[in-house]
């Protein structure tokens, strides 16, 4: 069965600023989780609330509802501005 994908106001915002390249594996990963809500990457955090990082650099909390999955919020980790790298 398929979800739908629902994302919280907070969520859509982030979702709308990733750049084109981020923005085309994001979408990957959430055709997969509308397959697979409970994937095995994904981590229980309470009774409904779930994390999994959909990407390198892209974390998502959501909860599952009857047949949609709702995105809560979203963490975009730019490494662009570390300090230090796994480089230096």
């Amino acid at each position: 069965m398929r979800y739908a994908i629902r994302y919280s106001e907070e969520a859509a915002v982030k979702r709308d600023s990733l750049d084109p390249a981020r923005r085309k594996s994001f979408e990957r990963a959430i055709d997969v989780l509308a397959e697979h809500p409970l994937h095995e990457k994904s981590l229980a955090m309470g009774e409904n609330v779930r994390h999994i990082r959909l990407t390198n650099d892209i974390l998502a909390e959501y909860v599952i509802f009857q047949q949609f999955v709702m995105i809560l919020v979203l963490n975009v980790f730019d490494r662009q501005d570390t300090l230090i790298t796994d480089e230096d």
